[in-house]
């Protein structure tokens, strides 16, 4: 499925590609293989096992073609803090490589932690309100990727 998925020439190669991608997400817990990727994830370390720092690290060689599945991993199969998910998250949504697809799923995903309407998709005011609000009662200080910090 891997090589169906990078061969262009491939008539199926978009439904490989999003084939790879849900079992990327759907098996990035205990199951994950190290070969398993299109992602290049550490040999042998489980996505969930990847500290605040070595996100971070990672993020800047994401593409605009994968940066929405990077969100989805981060949030949903990583073992970081709910308060450092928030904060990139909104990273991603105000540098997200390019990709729509990734700055919109990180505004729904902050509209939903914020408590704050999203609606219409991209305009972001409401969110970052209520980011600035939400922000005031936290201390970040080394760069995530342009927009936010980790905590030491």
């Amino acid at each position: 499925m891997l090589s169906w998925a990078a061969d262009t020439n491939f008539k199926l190669q978009n439904q490989a590609l999003d084939a790879v991608r849900e079992l990327q997400i759907a098996y990035g817990g205990d199951r994950a293989k190290s070969g398993f990727s299109l992602i290049e994830w550490q040999p042998n370390v489980n996505p969930a096992a990847f500290s605040a720092e070595q996100l971070a690290q990672v993020w800047p060689k994401i593409t605009k073609r994968f940066a929405r599945d990077f969100l989805r991993i981060v949030w949903e199969n990583t073992n970081t803090t709910r308060e450092f998910k928030t904060y990139f998250i909104h990273s991603i949504m105000t540098n997200s490589h390019g990709s729509l697809l990734a700055a919109n799923q990180a505004a729904v995903s902050l509209s939903s932690t914020l408590q704050v309407s999203y609606n219409p998709s991209l305009v972001f005011d409401d969110i970052e309100r209520a980011w600035q609000a939400w922000a005031k009662t936290n201390n970040w200080t080394t760069p995530l990727t342009n927009a936010a910090s980790i905590k030491h």
